[in-house]
């Protein structure tokens, strides 16, 4: 089991990272009164080192065609385990010589 510390005590946890028998990820801080439960909450604040953060999305591409107009390609950025749309970015294809794209 982790060991818990007092928020007051975080330069004794940053001084005890690079004596762990294994790489450090990151440390959680959470209210003393609520239990830690694994997952998303609201109510933590999780600290990454810079190298280690990450962004998680996922980007959802669908072809679109509707009669009358142009084939369409709508991009929808999806967020919270990929249940949420973001953002939307759609173009037809007349508008493909304004989009620029990179690998």
């Amino acid at each position: 089991m982790k060991e818990f510390f007092d928020a007051k005590k975080v330069q004794t946890v940053f001084d005890m990272l690079p004596k762990l028998p294994h790489e450090n990820d990151g440390l959680i801080l959470a209210p003393k009164q609520q239990a830690y439960t694994a997952g998303r909450d609201d109510h933590l604040l999780k600290w990454k080192p810079p190298h280690l953060n990450t962004v998680d999305f996922k980007l959802e591409v669908k072809r679109v065609i509707k009669p009358d107009s142009p084939p369409e390609t709508v991009y929808n950025l999806l967020v919270q385990g990929g249940n949420k749309i973001f953002g939307t970015l759609s173009f037809n294809t007349s508008d493909k010589d304004q989009v620029k794209f990179f690998k």
